[in-house]
């Protein structure tokens, strides 16, 4: 999910036109221009953060200030100001003067707001298809036009997915993933591609963790990448003896360290969130695989075996994940 921001200003005013970008950076933003509005957006959108543009707002800023504080008070308010706050009274640690560059103020905001999943899109074309999609849906996407551009990237951030857009590459991307291979950095890399190209890199032994072959939709695009970017905010879950590190897909259990697939680690992830309780198969199916269709589950036994023999001393025997028969399983921690 992508964090929230609460934006009281007067629409009039300078530092609206940030919004637009703050936008396309992946955050989701509501705008109150009274007290009240503020006070009734905070109830009910629940932002991670406030921005108040008091530059020429007519009200106190201090006043607003105060408002926000009575409701709730440890959320993070950065302040667009026109020169700094002479009121010993009210100290903003976040205040920002007018005129300032956009990438200040998203500097302030990425500090003090929930991290986002991180993609890092290797595309040589202009062409950026359903990048402004998956922005909205709340991840931070990187555009960068070469591998090159990208491999320097890399050396600074290390983002939980890279995208190869390998269509238009004249080295198919085989190079280009080869190079980010050696770079050691246990980086997840999904390619698209198109049937031609597609038959050239199996041949050569190319494996990257995911592949999607032209042509596909958004949703499919999208469901590939979520189970690479974790959606919770702790990237560590403990349950009992179980420790999933949903950033690397590790999984500890009974003094074993086992590497699973994303797949694997999201399926756990609902499990541990669900401890005890009895899951469906056609529920649980349709929640790790994002579908509607849970006509055919056969799939997710062969997962549920699959996770066994990560977590099980005896897979044949199951002590932790158990079969409920003709209903589905159950997480016993």
């Amino acid at each position: 999910m992508s964090a929230k921001i609460l934006w009281i200003d007067d629409k009039r005013i300078e530092g609206h036109t940030f919004i637009p970008f703050v936008r396309e950076s992946g955050y989701t933003i509501e705008v109150a221009t009274t007290g009240t509005q503020a006070l009734r957006l905070l109830s009910e959108f629940n932002p991670n953060l406030v921005i108040l543009n008091a530059a020429y707002l007519r009200t106190s800023p201090h006043y607003f200030c105060k408002l926000l504080r009575i409701r709730n008070e440890n959320l993070p308010i950065i302040l667009i100001s026109t020169g700094g706050s002479k009121d010993k009274k009210f100290r903003f640690e976040n205040e920002i003067s007018i005129p300032f560059a956009f990438h200040d103020l998203k500097l302030k905001i990425s500090t003090l707001t929930p991290e986002h999943g991180s993609i890092l899109w290797i595309n040589t074309h202009k062409s950026k298809p359903h990048i402004s999609q998956l922005r909205k849906l709340g991840y931070k996407v990187e555009t960068v036009p070469s591998g090159k551009v990208g491999l320097e990237q890399l050396r600074d951030n290390k983002p939980n997915l890279v995208v190869l857009n390998a269509i238009d590459m004249i080295t198919n991307g085989i190079q280009i993933y080869n190079d980010l291979k050696e770079l050691n950095l246990d980086l997840s890399v999904l390619i698209i591609t198109n049937p031609e190209h597609g038959e050239e890199q199996r041949n050569k032994k190319f494996e990257p963790n995911e592949e999607l072959i032209l042509p596909f939709t958004f949703r499919k695009l999208a469901n590939r990448i979520k189970t690479y970017i974790p959606t919770e905010g702790r990237k560590i879950i403990k349950l009992g003896q179980i420790q999933l590190d949903l950033e690397h897909n590790q999984l500890k259990c009974q003094k074993r360290k086992v590497k699973i697939t994303p797949r694997l680690a999201n399926l756990l992830r609902v499990f541990m969130q669900h401890p005890g309780e009895l899951l469906e198969r056609g529920w649980l199916f349709s929640e790790v695989w994002n579908t509607q269709y849970t006509e055919d589950t056969r799939t997710l036994d062969v997962h549920i075996s699959w996770l066994r023999r990560a977590l099980e001393e005896d897979p044949r025997n199951p002590r932790i994940l158990k079969t409920i028969r003709g209903v589905g399983y159950r997480l016993d921690v």
